[in-house]
């Protein structure tokens, strides 16, 4: 009896490893297929890439093509450019600043988005009325323009005043973007 058992145990080891054989061959087979299916749908692709990068290679040659790449690539830079050549308001905005708050401009610069400008308050254009009333305009200013919404640039931090029988002062604007 127990060598039927014995028997019975390795008939079915043995059927076991026939069948273990079996599914891991047909699993071989199926990969090999499924690697094969792949390998040609990277090829496809590979060859569809292959081919729209000779065509955008052909169309970088184009010379339209090459001042529109330019012009987007910078858009940001030319956006601001333009903002800042519009030199004919900044020099009208300036005058209406100076009409506004009663400056007299000694002279003004204009570089990269930044005006300089040296500033003079005449205490004579005040009827005789001593310095406070100059000191007063200048605050009134200054006050004024950094709280203005329509002010065209944003004023600098005023780090030089001197004041004998003038009150004078160097004005730094940045232009708004």
């Amino acid at each position: 009896m127990e060598n039927k058992k014995i028997l019975k145990s390795s008939k079915n080891s043995y059927f076991g490893s026939i069948v273990f054989l079996l599914v891991i061959v047909s699993l071989t087979i199926g990969l090999f297929f499924y690697n094969n299916h792949l390998v040609k749908v990277t090829k496809t692709l590979q060859n569809t890439v292959d081919e729209y990068t000779k065509s955008i290679e052909s169309y970088k040659l184009n010379e339209e093509f090459k001042i529109y790449s330019l012009i987007e690539v910078n858009k940001k830079n030319l956006a601001i450019l333009e903002s800042n050549s519009r030199i004919t308001t900044f020099l009208n905005h300036m005058n209406d600043i100076k009409d506004d708050y009663n400056l007299s401009f000694r002279w003004f610069n204009f570089n990269s988005s930044i005006i300089w400008t040296s500033v003079i308050l005449d205490s004579d254009e005040y009827n005789e009325l001593d310095y406070k009333l100059a000191y007063q305009k200048f605050v009134e200013f200054v006050w004024e323009y950094r709280n203005d919404a329509n002010a065209l640039f944003d004023l600098a931090f005023i780090n030089r005043i001197s004041w004998h029988d003038q009150m004078k002062f160097n004005l730094n604007f940045t232009i708004k973007q």
